[in-house]
């Protein structure tokens, strides 16, 4: 596994926000914070490879809709306990 650069991940999450931040092409009715987060648990996984490409969007996506973003119906996670998450807190 690769080490992702800074600048990458910045780009990776302005990418991502140009398809599912507010007023884009997908909203989702995500914040900012919420959406780097999903996109800081794509860009670090260590069973596939970051590309920063569509596929790896497609995964933020799919992230955003289980935590209720998108399409369905939208109920406000708690950004305290998606950070947790994020820094590998909970179980």
């Amino acid at each position: 596994m690769r080490k992702v650069k800074a600048q990458e991940f910045y780009d990776f999450v302005a990418y991502c926000h140009s398809f599912y931040g507010e007023g884009e092409l997908d909203d989702m009715g995500v914040s900012r914070a919420a959406l780097r987060a999903a996109c800081r648990l794509v860009t670090y996984r260590k069973d596939i490879p970051f590309d920063g490409d569509t596929m790896d969007r497609e995964k933020v996506r799919d992230i955003l809709e289980s935590l209720g973003y998108g399409d369905q119906p939208r109920h406000r996670l708690r950004l305290a306990a998606f950070q947790q998450i994020n820094r590998g807190e909970a179980s």
